[in-house]
């Protein structure tokens, strides 16, 4: 009868490509053909003599410490003169790859009506692949680059508070990851605070001194003549009081609270 015995598995090295060869020693006795075939993992990896040696070499294979490799082999000419070998755990080849995300640069748009914005991603990288993009607990999905090297995601929502974060990170090498965080929050929305104040605001010109009812920190005044130029900008004082120092006439103010201004015209008297 035919007959497999000392059948004995071992590897080579991993290569730079992170792949490697099976070397199965064998001995059989009373074959029916010359050769055997040698499959397993659903791969059929051809057939091979028969010979004084009783070694063959099978791959190259891939190390990607996943798959448990086994091995039948069977005679080509008696299909009950089969036997099984196997690695008892995976084989783990660990190669660096080089990370292909190297710079990307974006540009913000401009809010729309629904108080939502966009963004526009460069780069230069021409051999960036496939690229997941996430952040801020959010998985924007897998992404890719057009030929002009530009992506664009869109209706991001401007709330004032999200100070965003883009994470891109190669899908066929995870450890390669590439962050944007902007420096501040994307405001869409106008805030009812501001609303409410400017149109609360209550302005008045006594001689040189410009008053108003209540201001907050830093805001903002612009001061420009009765033909529209521009003449200062300046900022309350801790008594809401501004000295304008400028000459009678008629004079228009612009007043800044947040993202809502308000315009005012005056008279100046000495």
């Amino acid at each position: 009868d035919c007959l497999w015995t000392e059948l004995e598995l071992s590897h080579s090295e991993c290569d730079e490509n992170g792949q490697f060869y099976a070397f199965i020693y064998y001995t059989i006795s009373n074959p029916l053909s010359s050769t055997f075939s040698v499959t397993g993992n659903g791969e059929d990896y051809g057939d091979y003599q028969y010979d004084d040696g009783n070694f063959i070499e099978v791959g190259p294979l891939n190390g990607d410490c996943e798959t448990l490799y086994e091995f039948i082999l069977s005679d080509n000419d008696n299909e009950e003169c089969t036997e099984v070998t196997f690695f008892m755990e995976p084989i783990c080849c660990d190669i660096e790859l080089p990370c292909l995300i190297t710079n990307i640069i974006l540009e913000i748009e401009d809010c729309d009506e629904e108080e939502t914005f966009d963004i526009h991603f460069f780069t230069e990288d021409e051999d960036i692949g496939l690229i997941n993009l996430s952040g801020n607990g959010t998985n924007y999905g897998d992404i890719e680059f057009d030929d002009n090297g530009t992506y664009i995601l869109e209706n991001l929502i401007g709330d004032c508070e999200t100070i965003y974060e883009f994470i891109f990170t190669e899908l066929s090498n995870d450890t390669c990851t590439y962050i944007i965080e902007l420096e501040e929050p994307i405001c869409c929305v106008e805030s009812s605070t501001d609303l409410e104040l400017i149109s609360n605001l209550q302005v008045k010109c006594i001689g040189n001194d410009l008053y108003i009812n209540h201001v907050q920190e830093a805001t903002q005044i612009s001061i420009f003549n009765a033909k529209g130029q521009f003449i200062k900008k300046d900022q309350f004082n801790e008594d809401n009081v501004l000295q304008l120092n400028v000459n009678p006439g008629i004079y228009f103010i612009k007043i800044q609270y947040g993202n809502k201004e308000m315009t005012e015209k005056i008279f100046v008297i000495h």
